[in-house]
């Protein structure tokens, strides 16, 4: 019978795994998006009001965004605190692939640059589809309906309800 210690999977390390306790990721990364989300207000807060009274327009819809964004983050920053203050550090932030996650990061800079040249339609869901594999997504049903419809949601949205000429 072989005496060998054997290792546990909870014991193994995997090579280039990083884990931070998931509150503290969520504080910290909380408070700097909510200094961008704050100079991000405090530019939509210097766009023109809309001509027109029942139109959300250009200086509406960042406002919105904003508020709802700022909301969003307070929440995330309140419930990390409160985790914190009751001593349970018990979920981890695990960083396994940082490779790709600088991949979405570019595609969505990538999706920010060629906007207007290409058009939002393909843009929209040659990105969607590009992140989704870019964050491990393999199933061809996923890989096509979910861009599908984000395209369509968003497009639609954008200009029959909003009103906004999408390129």
């Amino acid at each position: 019978m072989d005496t060998a210690k054997t290792e546990r999977p909870e014991d193994h390390d995997d090579f280039g795994k990083k884990t931070l306790p998931l509150f503290r990721l969520e504080i910290v990364v909380g408070l700097a998006l909510l200094v961008v989300v704050g100079i991000y207000l405090r530019d939509a807060w210097a766009l023109p009001e809309s001509m027109n009274p029942s139109d959300v327009g250009a200086g509406r819809f960042p406002m919105i965004t904003g508020v709802a964004t700022a909301i969003a983050l307070l929440l995330m920053v309140a419930q990390a605190c409160r985790v914190w203050s009751g001593g349970r550090e018990d979920r981890l932030a695990v960083f396994g692939r940082p490779a790709w996650v600088l991949a979405g990061m570019a595609l969505l800079i990538l999706q920010a640059v060629v906007f207007e040249m290409v058009g939002a339609i393909p843009v929209l869901f040659g990105s969607a589809v590009l992140i989704m594999l870019a964050c491990g997504e393999r199933r061809p049903a996923h890989l096509i309906l979910t861009p599908l419809v984000l395209t369509a949601s968003i497009y639609s949205i954008f200009t029959y309800a909003l009103g906004i000429q999408l390129p």
